[in-house]
């Protein structure tokens, strides 16, 4: 305590004062907050005052000085050094060497104060040394001591109490489940980073700071209440296949086009007829089901539509239909001779429809012919165009075999006897055989 007149340092608080504030300190323990105060005896200059309070296990205090009487116009600079619990007897500015600077006075009367803090657990409190410079040169009523007297012994810290949480952001059409860290209090937590997006499993723990413990939470809480557990499995993106509308937009149809190789009217094969050249015209149309097995979507066969079109006939188009192939016709022959006539050859009655006869040379009688088949344009046999076929028309038979036979009335056998008879017969049968060999060979084709 101080006041401007004072003739000498204050001095350590007597007995019967530190009783006075061992009561006071008593008197304002409630609810769990415990209240101090100490400092010197006031008097009518003004007074020193520590003031403490408990505060979540430490000791919050309050230094506040005073001052009363102080001359207009004089101020004062105020100083504060701390010390130790030991009190510094007879000390002066210079006994120590650092000084806290606190202001200056202000006006004949007023105070000021700053804080700090103690442990909770102590039990004698640092000296506070406050020394006043006057600018009027004042050499009394300039150093002053205190400290917090009385300090309970129950002033501990509140136990720390951990708090942690997660969530899981759900999945959506393209992202999975994600891990994200709540507010947490007290704790720090490792593993599975925040974020975390599925599918993964995760486990991520909780450690209490400072002895901090859990007690409460939606984890797995150690036994010693220091961690928390968060973990599980975090699921991949939502399967298309149970949810439709993560499978976007259905693929538009596909179309494509393609023509049949062009054609023309070839009502006479062989011959490009006039006019216009047509062609088929196909569309295939595909669409789009949904597959679970593949988890897309998936073009089906296309179904396939046509329609004729026609283009005129563009100029130097040069085609030729298709040659028809008509039926090979059959192998000709003449007829045999006799012994009255040569042999003949009739001409088919009937030539079949697309194609002529004809035969070469011309018919005059016996001799070697070539009869030929030729098919009209656009038309074909299977060989070709042209099927030529080779015979023969016969004389008439030697009059001396026939004259034998023609005998009338009468046997000849006897009057020709039995040599003459085996000559004549040997004579017919090879005339008959040299015609038959001629006869076979005139019925092969010739191409």
């Amino acid at each position: 305590m101080f006041h401007h007149t004072n003739t000498g340092p204050a001095k350590r608080w007597s007995s019967v004062k530190k009783v006075s504030a061992i009561a006071c300190a008593t008197a304002l323990i409630s609810g769990g907050i415990i209240l101090g105060t100490a400092g010197p005896a006031l008097a009518h200059a003004g007074n020193a005052q520590t003031t403490f309070v408990c505060v979540g296990g430490q000791f919050d205090v309050t230094e506040k000085v005073s001052w009363t009487n102080v001359p207009g116009g004089v101020t004062g600079t105020i100083e504060s050094h701390e010390g130790t619990s030991s009190f510094a007897s007879g000390w002066d500015h210079s006994t120590f060497t650092t000084w806290d600077a606190r202001g200056s006075t202000s006006g004949a009367t007023g105070s000021t104060s700053w804080d700090y803090t103690l442990p909770g657990d102590t039990t004698s409190a640092p000296w506070i040394y406050v020394f006043i410079t006057w600018s009027d040169g004042y050499s009394q009523q300039k150093q002053f001591d205190d400290r917090a007297e009385n300090l309970p012994t129950n002033c501990h810290p509140a136990p720390l109490i951990a708090e942690a949480s997660v969530s899981i952001t759900p999945a959506t059409c393209t992202s999975g489940e994600k891990l994200v860290y709540g507010d947490d209090q007290n704790a720090t937590p490792s593993g599975t980073a925040d974020g975390t997006t599925g599918p993964a499993s995760y486990n991520t723990v909780y450690t209490g700071d400072g002895g901090a413990t859990f007690t409460t939470g939606t984890g797995a809480i150690s036994g010693d209440g220091t961690t928390e557990t968060f973990s599980g499995n975090l699921s991949g993106p939502l399967n298309p296949n149970d949810y439709p509308d993560c499978r976007g937009p259905v693929p538009p149809i596909q179309v494509t086009y393609s023509d049949g190789e062009p054609y023309w009217d070839c009502s006479t094969p062989g011959v490009l007829q006039a006019g216009e050249i047509s062609y088929v015209h196909y569309t295939h149309t595909a669409t789009a089901t949904w597959d679970s097995t593949q988890s897309k979507y998936v073009f089906g066969a296309p179904v396939t539509t046509s329609e004729v079109l026609t283009i005129p006939t563009p100029d130097g188009f040069d085609a030729t239909c298709p040659a028809t192939v008509l039926v090979t016709p059959p192998a000709l022959s003449a007829d045999p001779p006799s012994c009255q006539k040569a042999g003949s050859f009739t001409p088919p009655a009937v030539v079949p429809e697309h194609e002529t006869f004809a035969v070469t040379p011309a018919l005059h009688g016996p001799d070697d012919y070539v009869g030929t088949y030729t098919t009209d344009t656009g038309w074909t046999f299977a060989s070709g165009t042209t099927v030529s076929y080779p015979f023969t028309i016969l004389p008439k038979k030697d009059p001396s075999l026939c004259n034998v036979l023609a005998l009338t009335g009468t046997n000849p056998w006897p009057y020709i006897g039995a040599g003459g008879g085996l000559l004549l017969l040997g004579g017919v049968l090879f005339t008959l055989g040299v015609a038959g060999r001629r006869r076979k060979e005139n019925v092969v084709p010739v191409v």
